[in-house]
């Protein structure tokens, strides 16, 4: 309750008070007024009235001696008698009668002022089931083949968000999916995420109303994807041994290739989405993949089904065809390391080093992962769609 609106209508806690008649030599007469009772138009009078016995004329009237009536205190001067009239003043202290402000190191400090407007986004009430909206959401998707035992599951609070949180779900014997409980920052592409185009991905989104994704838009695509595999400047041994290090099943991780000098991204027309290790040919539209990757973002990562290629000479984790990568859909989209936390992407979606070794650790190519985008603003959208298989 807010200071200073308290109201107390309790009858039990009325007070009276009185008021002295005082004629300058004596208390004469004292009346004493009820607060709550009304004046009535009949009479003015809105308390009793007491009158006191008139003293003997003759009496002499003297003043009230405190040290007479209670005996003097033992070393009291004049001075400290004058004192004592005074009341003693204390400083105003404005915490105690406001209580501490925010950063003052008190208790306040633990209910900090909110600094923003909460945007308007639909509620995620949870369902009937797990109490949870998005993995109620995941599993309402419809027909995804039982092959498939493990999902990553990016969620941002808008399209527009440029950050949001990864998880990992695990799928039981009875079909539904499970949420591990792991929560890892990920950062996606400047312009947040667009739905996606035909390029690999196994929802049937083609109905849904909003944006979608082209080449150079800066954003990331929302939909399902395969996990194709992963990619690195290690060797297949030393990552191996490295994913191990990082709890992997041994002899259980997802398809690797490694970049080498010369590994180029292609996005021209006739090699468009295309991993190709040439260092005698620069292509015209390309990413260095080996140079990126010596700067620190490429250095580990995870190649989409979005991209529609085949980049692990049929060793993808699938065992589905390619996607078809259109034209100008958007290419080179993968997970990989961040620059740092909150720097968004040209379309990928990165997070930390150590948290990409984990993710990678973590992918079983014997479960046949997936890949799931979506803002949390879009699940509506999303709820009971079907799976696409390529084929």
């Amino acid at each position: 309750m807010d200071r200073g609106t308290e109201s107390d209508n309790s009858d039990s806690k009325k007070s009276n008070s009185f008021t002295l008649a005082d004629s300058g030599e004596f208390v004469k007469a004292f009346e004493l007024f009820d607060p709550g009772k009304k004046t009535s138009n009949a009479s003015s009078e809105i308390g009793q009235r007491f009158e006191l016995a008139k003293p003997d004329s003759k009496e002499t009237n003297t003043p009230f001696n405190l040290d007479e009536f209670f005996g003097p205190r033992s070393g009291a001067t004049d001075a400290d008698r004058k004192l004592e009239e005074q009341p003693a003043l204390t400083p105003f202290n404005i915490d105690e009668f406001f209580g501490p402000k925010a950063g003052s190191g008190t208790a306040a400090d633990s209910h900090p002022k909110e600094t923003e407007k909460a945007r308007e986004v639909e509620e995620a009430t949870p369902k009937a089931g797990s109490q949870d909206r998005l993995t109620d959401t995941v599993n309402s998707i419809k027909d995804i083949p039982a092959i498939h035992e493990q999902m990553v599951v990016v969620t941002t609070p808008y399209k527009e968000s440029t950050t949001g949180t990864l998880r990992i779900y695990d799928r039981n014997t009875d079909g539904t999916w499970v949420d591990s409980g792991e929560r890892i920052a990920v950062n996606v592409g400047r312009n947040g995420l667009s739905w996606s185009v035909d390029n690999g991905d196994l929802l049937d989104s083609e109905k849904v109303n909003g944006r979608r994704k082209v080449e150079g838009d800066g954003t990331g695509p929302i939909g399902l994807f395969t996990i194709e595999g992963g990619f690195g400047l290690k060797n297949s041994n030393a990552i191996e041994s490295q994913l191990a290090d990082h709890g992997a099943v041994p002899g259980d991780t997802m398809p690797y290739r490694q970049i080498v000098p010369g590994s180029q991204w292609v996005s021209t027309a006739e090699n468009y989405n295309q991993w190709i290790d040439d260092g005698n040919h620069n292509y015209a539209v390309r990413e260095n993949l080996h140079s990126i990757a010596r700067s620190g973002p490429y250095e580990y990562g995870l190649v989409l089904g979005y991209n529609g290629a085949d980049m692990f000479d049929g060793r993808t984790a699938s065992n589905y065809p390619p996607g078809h990568a259109q034209y100008k859909g958007g290419s080179a989209i993968f997970g990989h390391v961040w620059k740092g936390p909150g720097v968004p992407t040209a379309g990928c979606t990165a997070m930390s080093r150590e948290n990409m070794l984990h993710v990678m650790a973590t992918l079983q190519r014997s479960q046949n992962p997936l890949w799931l985008q979506i803002p949390e603003s879009e699940l509506s959208k999303l709820e009971s769609m079907r799976f696409q298989s390529r084929s």
